[in-house]
Order: C-alpha cells, then sequence, then structure tokens
C-alpha cells in the first residue's frame, strides 16, 4: 500500500498553465495535498519545468466573483505515455475575479464593433 505524507483529495477542477500571465496550458485537476497537485492537460511539459498554474473553484450561488488558486511549482513526475502530471505547490494565493455583469459585456461588445467600424472606415479611406 502506497503511503504519502500529505492526504490527496480527489478534486476534478479547471487548470491553466500560464507563461507571463498568458495561457499556454489548460486541462483539469485528478487530486490534491497541500503540498502539490496532479492534473491532465491538453499539451505536454517536461520534468523539472518550473511552472505558474491556476485552479478554478466551482462557482457558488449568488457568488459576485469567480475564485481561483494562483500557484507557483515545479513539474515532478509525468505518467508514462499520458499527459498527466504531477507539480509542486510551492507558493499560492487565492484571486478573486468579479464575473462580467451583462452591462460590461455591451461595453465590450460595443468597443469591439467600433473598433472594427472605425478600421472598415479607415480602409475604405486609404482605397479612395
Amino acid at each position: 500500500m502506497e503511503q504519502r505524507r500529505h492526504q490527496r483529495f480527489p478534486l476534478k477542477l479547471p487548470v491553466t498553465v500560464m507563461e507571463a500571465d498568458v495561457v499556454t496550458n489548460s486541462g483539469e485537476t485528478l487530486d490534491m495535498s497541500s503540498c502539490g497537485v496532479s492534473f491532465t492537460l491538453s499539451g505536454s511539459m517536461f520534468v523539472g519545468q518550473s511552472i505558474e498554474y491556476s485552479i478554478t473553484f466551482p462557482r457558488v450561488a449568488k457568488a459576485r466573483a469567480e475564485v481561483k488558486l494562483r500557484c507557483v511549482g515545479k513539474v515532478v513526475r509525468q505518467e508514462r505515455g499520458t499527459t498527466a502530471y504531477a507539480a509542486t505547490l510551492e507558493r499560492y494565493e487565492f484571486v478573486r475575479e468579479p464575473f462580467p455583469t451583462v452591462r460590461s459585456l455591451r461595453e465590450q461588445h460595443a468597443g469591439a464593433i467600433g473598433g472594427a467600424s472605425a478600421a472598415a472606415a479607415r480602409t475604405a479611406t486609404n482605397s479612395a
């Protein structure tokens, strides 16, 4: 029977791996302990790689923000022939990101349309 120093909890939560605040990989956690996490990813990493990753917790009723556990660690193991990895949990912080409101989504949409219309107008002017 395998014995571990820290109890592992089976948790299936979305995980993203980031470099310079840009998502480079995503997947799902398999389990977590106080010192590490195992997860599957859509892409590959290598053992020994330092990573920053974020685990998104489930949304609760009436919550105004999404809660993420933002972590720094190192890949310590890859399951042979798979994209399942284990990483340390060296530093972490809880981050709350407000959910977008209908108003903020409309403003983003209007800005995108306005930006596209302005670009189209410049193109039409330059073509004439």
